[in-house]
């Protein structure tokens, strides 16, 4: 017979001390009740409770209704709650990003095929959205970079999906950085020059 007090969670802890008289001879008999006790709440009560308790910023259920706090396993059921689908695709921080900006909210807008692509990109997670490509009011350029797209009809799937009705989208990825982030690093066409001795140092990065 076992004299070693069993350890359990904080519900069956409380729920133990409410029996009382019950446990007098519990340490002598082995534990039988603190046993059972944690055995029921420790499997059916204390992620309840670890989801519903007060929490220090966000008061009552802030542990499952905030997606940096919420256990993986709660993430689908957050995630319907602002009008996503959990995507097994793809990685539980890209869910909680979407989550957090749901795009189904700004559905069509640039931020949400922004947001749609970056879900599908590893490293830098570089994505630019042009509008008007080519001169063409319908039309978009959907630019990533090479090596940062592991499933790219995933990807491309997933951009569609966001697109307003009648707009044609297209795709392309770059090896190395985008003009964008050239022009950004380097604010002048001397600057430019002296960072990057020839195009294809500057194509690079």
């Amino acid at each position: 017979m076992s004299t070693t007090r069993p350890i359990v969670g904080a519900v069956a802890e409380e729920m133990y001390l409410r029996m009382g008289p019950m446990a007098d001879q519990d340490e002598a008999l082995g534990w039988p009740l603190l046993n059972y006790i944690g055995a029921f709440c420790d499997t059916y009560l204390q992620d309840i409770d670890d989801l519903v308790s007060d929490h220090p910023t966000y008061g009552g259920w802030g542990s499952i209704m905030h997606p940096d706090l919420a256990p993986a396993y709660a993430l689908p059921w957050l995630a319907q709650i602002v009008g996503v689908r959990y995507n097994t695709a793809i990685s539980q921080a890209a869910n909680v990003a979407i989550i957090k900006e749901p795009t189904g909210w700004k559905r069509g807008s640039p931020e949400s095929i922004i947001t749609a692509v970056k879900a599908y990109l590893i490293g830098t997670k570089t994505v630019v959205l042009t509008e008007r490509w080519l001169g063409d009011p319908y039309k978009v350029l959907v630019t990533t970079q090479t090596g940062e797209c592991p499933d790219v009809a995933a990807m491309q799937a997933a951009a569609i999906a966001q697109k307003p009705a009648g707009i044609l989208m297209s795709f392309t990825a770059v090896i190395g950085q985008l003009y964008s982030q050239m022009k950004t690093a380097q604010a002048t066409y001397a600057a430019a020059k002296a960072a990057y001795p020839t195009y294809t140092a500057m194509r690079n990065g």
